[in-house]
């Protein structure tokens, strides 16, 4: 069997409910950590996860502690992934140094030996910065790594839990339809299964497949304001929040 990925986007920020994307990394609000225990409560595979694995941003890292609670209480660290950061150059997508977090959060509690320097910073001659040619390569980048995690586990049924962005996640996943603005974008605290195919593979690409292993997309835990972006439910990439279309902007 393949390795499993389990994708999800990070539960809503104080920058989605809000819509102020001015606040450098900015944190869950109470509501997003609703839905963070419910997505726990909802889980069926926290024993067989073997990795946990998160964008560097705050909301991400505590998405990811909250969500796979019992791995993290089982001694497993959240493996920070600069890969799978925000598309945009938003202040409030631009990460913490990971001193910082490893600070904030205990270093027994995330694991940042990935994060090389200039990781958050995103001027346009950076891999980092936008542009979709530049989030392709980082995508392709983030599936290796993935799979190169998943072959480190020594058994092709890896269960890895993933947090990262909206709209990195449509690249990470290849959602062309839904980069084009069609299709069905990701919600906050939604997560979506995935294989990994050709775990053994020695060239710099691998491919995802979506597998109907797990879905579960967080409902309302009472009435939202209609700019709340996690509920809305959009169809298209912009939200309303950012540009859209062109893929380099989410919340």
């Amino acid at each position: 069997m393949a390795p499993t990925l389990h994708l999800v986007r990070h539960a809503e920020g104080f920058h989605n409910a809000n819509r102020d994307r001015s606040v450098r990394d900015p944190k869950l609000t109470p509501f997003g950590e609703e839905q963070c225990a419910q997505l726990c409560r909802e889980f069926a595979h926290h024993d067989k996860l073997t990795h946990l694995v998160a964008s560097h941003l705050r909301r991400t890292v505590q998405t990811c502690h909250r969500c796979f609670r019992p791995a993290v209480e089982a001694g497993k660290r959240v493996i920070l992934l600069p890969e799978l950061q925000e598309t945009s150059d938003d202040p409030s997508a631009i990460g913490t140094d990971a001193a910082d977090l490893e600070r904030e959060y205990g270093a027994g509690l995330v694991d940042a030996s990935r994060v090389g320097p200039g990781w958050n910073d995103k001027r346009p001659h950076t891999r980092w910065a936008m542009g979709e040619a530049k989030i392709e390569a980082r995508a392709r980048e983030a599936r290796v790594l993935l799979r190169e995690l998943a072959r480190g586990a020594g058994a092709d049924d890896a269960h890895l839990a993933v947090v990262s962005h909206g709209t990195f996640l449509l690249f990470l996943t290849e959602d062309r339809a839904a980069l084009g603005g069609y299709g069905r974008p990701w919600k906050n605290a939604e997560v979506r299964s995935y294989r990994s195919l050709d775990l053994w593979g020695a060239d710099g690409e691998t491919l995802l497949r979506r597998v109907h292993v797990d879905h579960f997309a967080t409902p309302a835990s009472a009435p939202l304001p209609e700019d709340r972006t996690s509920e809305r439910g959009p169809t298209r990439i912009d939200d309303g929040t950012g540009t859209g279309g062109d893929g380099t902007r989410e919340g």
